[in-house]
């Protein structure tokens, strides 16, 4: 046997300092991307959510041309309820439908906002029936809007509504006395 012979090689026993580093980098680029997505997923929700609650104020207008009457909305916790005045009170629409938020979006009022027709998820009452997530309010509540659409379809003051996720990011849906209804970034006063 020569000397050379009873060299081991090629049996390296370890990573290398590259190779850590290498492995490193490709994890931070991977989570960095999580990161990304999940913040465009919840932005994308919240466009979703500004898009259809929009829709949906759009028809309450156009009920309100329709029939000539007044339409408007209120918040009751996490979900948006239509509301129509007969027989001189603030009754709840149900053929209007509610819109229920998901868990990971709340509503927000604005500093300087009159908290009537926003009501807290803490504030409500228990539901009237066993499970039933749209019986949110008692009988002899007295219900009143936080917006109110004229027969002309047009609202009756500019208000605006936010839309908020648990990560900060928020929109404002903000509607005009000439009937315009938006929605923009922006984060609560």
């Amino acid at each position: 046997l020569t000397p050379f012979s009873m060299l081991k090689t090629g049996s390296s026993k370890g990573f290398t300092l590259v190779e850590v580093l290498v492995a490193l980098a490709i994890l931070a680029i991977g989570i960095g991307l999580v990161v990304v997505g999940f913040g465009q997923l919840a932005d994308r929700d919240l466009d979703n959510q500004a898009r259809t609650i929009s829709a949906w104020m759009q028809s309450l207008s156009d009920r309100s041309i329709l029939e000539g009457s007044l339409y408007g909305f209120r918040v009751a916790g996490d979900q948006l309820q239509a509301v129509t005045w007969f027989d001189h009170q603030w009754l709840v629409v149900e053929h209007e439908g509610l819109l229920t938020l998901p868990d990971n979006i709340q509503f927000r009022l604005g500093e300087d906002q009159s908290a009537v027709g926003f009501i807290l998820p803490e504030d409500l009452p228990e539901p009237v029936a066993d499970g039933d997530d749209e019986a949110l309010f008692q009988e002899d509540d007295l219900v009143e809007p936080l917006m109110v659409f004229m027969p002309s379809g047009e609202p009756m003051a500019d208000g605006e509504l936010f839309l908020q996720t648990s990560t900060e990011a928020a929109l404002a849906i903000v509607w005009s006395v000439d009937g315009e209804i938006i929605y923009e970034d922006r984060l609560p006063i």
